[in-house]
């Protein structure tokens, strides 16, 4: 049954480069009967299924929210998976536990988005916030209450506004250890399949549109193509020179550990990966 892919990620510069080892050297050097040829600008010509002869404007086709990536690139997906199975590279997702740091795996289940820089947003606007809603539960003839209300407890809690310090930590806190980081949950039947730190400029439109549109938790499900991470269990090398490097080395332990331990963006549960691409997939009606 035929079907059409929805992308919501792309990372189109990695992507580019698996293409080009698995299809017998770089892209720009495949030829096929039945390529054509797509002129973008007079600037950028591609040949089906991904082939970019890049000029001046390479950067802006490589951008996942690109014209040009939607009419081109899209298909290179389809080309990868095709490839990496065919070439036996491809750990579907029954046997993804099983893959070894770097394997190519292909995950189903719902995707959950935790973006550090909306909440980051949000808790800078707290006291703004808190003030509106009191105004607006407020009723605007409401009587001072009286000392009698007091005592008899006839007065109606309002809520605790956030202070401005307060927000301004938050926030101070939350640009130090996740700026530029959204992570990404993948989740079957609510068990943790992997999770994974990815990068906004690679969906392929606004974030914050999206998370409006599906959710920080999507209904459906969504393929993700990724690459696995094995995390470090053993502990920082510290070396025993005496060199300055060595020192600052040895220094930087303790640091280093707490991002690690605390700050990090993975957790447990779960395979660690990088997604190349994350879509759903629509079936044609039966």
């Amino acid at each position: 049954m035929p079907s059409i892919r929805d992308f919501i990620y792309l990372d189109l510069p990695r992507l580019r480069s698996f293409a080009s080892q698995l299809f017998e050297g770089v892209p720009e050097s495949r030829t096929h009967a039945n390529s054509r040829e797509a002129d973008v600008g007079g600037e950028v010509r591609g040949r089906l299924p991904f082939l970019i002869e890049a000029a001046a404007s390479t950067k802006g086709v490589l951008s996942a929210s690109s014209t040009v990536t939607a009419t081109v690139h899209h298909q290179l997906v389809s080309e990868v998976i095709a490839g990496l199975r065919d070439q036996g590279f491809l750990w579907e997702s029954a046997d993804a536990e099983k893959a070894p740091d770097g394997a190519f795996v292909l995950l189903s289940g719902q995707i959950q988005i935790s973006d550090p820089e909306s909440l980051r947003s949000t808790v800078a606007q707290m006291p703004d916030i808190s003030r509106h809603l009191q105004a607006l539960t407020t009723p605007d003839s409401a009587p001072a209450p009286t000392m009698a209300d007091r005592r008899a407890h006839r007065v109606t809690n309002r809520p605790v506004p956030v202070t401005k310090a307060k927000a301004d930590a938050l926030s101070a806190i939350l640009t130090m250890f996740t700026g530029g980081t959204v992570r990404l949950r993948l989740l079957d039947d609510r068990e943790p399949l992997a999770t994974a730190v990815v990068e906004r400029d690679k969906f392929v439109e606004d974030l914050d549109r999206l998370v409006r549109r599906h959710g920080y938790l999507t209904s459906g499900r969504w393929e993700t193509l990724a690459q696995v991470n094995s995390t470090v269990e053993t502990e920082f090398y510290a070396p025993e020179g005496q060199t300055l490097m060595d020192v600052l080395e040895r220094e930087m332990l303790a640091p280093m550990k707490v991002l690690r331990d605390v700050a990090g963006t993975t957790s447990a549960g779960g395979l660690h990966v990088t997604p190349l691409a994350i879509y759903r997939v629509i079936p044609a009606k039966p």
